[in-house]
C-alpha cells in the first residue's frame, strides 16, 4: 500500500460502517452478547491504533498491524455471513 496512513483511515471508517450495521459496538457501544467476540477484539486493537495515526503516533509498523487486524475483522465477518447463508 502507497499510503498506509490513509489507508489505515479508510479501513476504520468501512469497520465502523459494517461493524454498526451488524450490531458490534463502536465508539464505547456494545453488543449484547460478548464484547470480546474475535471481530469485536479486532476492530478495538485495529481502531486503536487507527486513532493514534490521527494524532500522528503510529508509525509503519503499527499502520500495518492495524491492516493485519482490519483484514481478519473483515475475514472474520465475512465468514459469519457465509455461515448463516449455508443454515438457511
Amino acid at each position: 500500500m502507497d499510503e498506509p496512513r490513509g489507508g489505515v483511515a479508510d479501513a476504520d471508517r468501512l469497520a465502523q460502517d459494517v461493524m454498526e450495521a451488524r450490531g458490534y459496538f463502536t465508539e464505547g457501544r456494545q453488543r449484547a452478547y460478548g464484547e470480546n467476540s474475535g471481530p469485536a477484539d479486532n476492530y478495538r486493537r485495529a481502531h486503536r491504533i487507527s486513532q493514534a495515526n490521527d494524532r500522528g503516533r503510529a508509525g509503519t509498523r503499527e499502520l500495518r498491524q492495524a491492516l493485519v487486524y482490519y483484514r481478519s475483522l473483515f475475514e472474520e465477518l465475512i465468514e459469519s455471513d457465509e455461515a448463516m447463508l449455508t443454515r438457511t
